[in-house]
């Protein structure tokens, strides 16, 4: 990649819930269950590249047999809230 990239899609797993409701799964990172604090990942990303890398965790997690899963491309940016960060507090 060259240069700093604009994010202008997320991509996003999306579970169907039985009564029809949707929800993004997250995973407990494998590599990541023998820490104190556990990490949850949310399967979102801004490219497919991740997206593909996460698939094996949506085919192979155990909950989520026998739902139906969409992956899906939001492409409308809309910037709700500006964070400035200073080193002064």
């Amino acid at each position: 990649m060259d240069g700093p990239r604009t994010i202008d899609a997320i991509y996003a797993y999306i579970v169907v819930n039985d009564d029809g409701t949707e929800h993004v799964p997250a995973i407990l990172l494998p590599e990541w269950e023998d820490v104190r604090h556990p990490v949850l990942l949310p399967l979102v990303a801004a490219d497919t590249a991740r997206m593909n890398a996460l698939r094996r965790h949506i085919v192979s997690d155990p909950q989520l047999k026998g739902k139906t899963i969409k992956l899906a491309k939001f492409e409308q940016r809309q910037i709700v809230d500006v964070i400035e960060r200073r080193d002064d507090r």
